[in-house]
């Protein structure tokens, strides 16, 4: 067990107890009443630290397919951590009838682009939130699972100027399924699954044009930057996502940011069961802009950390697995949201 992880527990334990919620997500049944709020026809559910002060940071949490937000946010870790660490949460939830599986859409182009869809659902639950809390607009993130993963990626490239980072974890490069029907007949559906099996390859510089094209096009004029730095998880045994995948993304990523390609480092991470690689791409200054983790045999889940380890991060459940290794609590930690 690493050492920060023991002493982000001692730190928080008096005031919250690792792992352990005092109180849950919250729905919102007001949201989406208002005309054209919900296009998506999305459920939104938040978590509001009670003893927060001023305007606090936001973490967009959105879970994979056959799940929902509370299982997500609370297996995950993250719903613990922004307890502990007086931060937000605002948590979108498919619909069976937009989804029969409950995956939220990152693959069909009216939930991925400027039209009203599901990104401007889950963009439109941040304003809900912020009209009625004091939030940190220069703190903002987005995590998600999966398919999660998938539309975290949407929310990156279509509101650039909105995040400040994201963590994808199993997730897909931005427009994966796009521009492949020709390749891949049958629809949006049939090139999301040729995107997951690793069957859609394009050169970097293809990858981050999607991204720019879409940033330019949602804020009519052309986007040079800030651009969010974005962590990838991906497990080398899972079935659902090619690993491959994971680097295209980190293609996509390091394209928009202009850095290489190639990692400056790549290290293992001290954990336990699970072998664990970090490579790391770095701008000019040094500053990793792009972080890819590799979990050595892990599936498609959601790494976690639960108890009785030290760290208590996260409770096992579908989708959710013990890495001996919390991606929320790195995750949090790297954005400076926990010590």
């Amino acid at each position: 067990m690493r050492a920060w992880v023991v002493g982000l527990c001692a730190a928080v334990a008096a005031a919250w107890g690792c792992g352990v919620a005092a109180q849950g997500l919250t729905a919102v049944p007001d949201f989406g009443r208002a005309w054209g709020e919900n296009p998506g026809n999305l459920l939104m559910h938040e978590y509001v630290p009670p003893d927060a002060a001023g305007a606090v940071p936001v973490v967009v949490v959105l879970h994979g397919c056959k799940q929902n937000a509370r299982l997500y946010a609370e297996g995950s870790g993250w719903l613990a951590l922004a307890a502990a660490g007086k931060f937000a949460l605002v948590a979108p939830e498919q619909k069976a009838v937009n989804n029969g599986s409950l995956c939220f859409n990152w693959f069909y182009s009216g939930d991925n682009g400027i039209l009203p869809g599901e990104q401007t659902s889950i963009a439109n639950m941040v304003e809900h939130l912020g009209r009625r809390v004091p939030i940190d607009r220069k703190r903002l993130y987005v995590t998600g699972l999966s398919a999660g993963g998938g539309m975290a990626a949407v929310m990156l490239a279509v509101y650039p100027n909105w995040f400040a980072a994201g963590s994808l974890i199993a997730g897909v490069p931005y427009r994966c399924a796009a521009g492949a029907t020709s390749l891949f007949p049958g629809g949006d559906v049939t090139n999301a699954f040729a995107c997951m099996q690793g069957r859609v390859n394009r050169t970097p510089q293809e990858w981050g044009k999607l991204v720019r094209d879409i940033a330019a096009q949602r804020l009519r004029h052309r986007y040079d930057g800030p651009w969010p730095t974005v962590a990838i998880w991906q497990g080398t045994g899972d079935p659902t996502v090619a690993p491959t995948v994971s680097g295209e993304l980190a293609e996509q990523w390091t394209n928009v940011h202009g850095v290489a390609a190639k990692p400056a480092k790549v290290e293992p991470v001290p954990a336990g069961t699970v072998p664990v690689t970090r490579e790391t791409y770095a701008a000019a200054d040094g500053r990793p802009v792009v972080v890819r983790y590799l979990l050595e045999g892990f599936p498609h889940a959601t790494p976690i950390d639960p108890a009785p380890s030290a760290a208590r991060c996260g409770t096992p459940g579908d989708y959710i697995r013990d890495a001996d290794l919390c991606a929320a609590l790195v995750t949090a930690r790297d954005w400076g949201l926990v010590p």
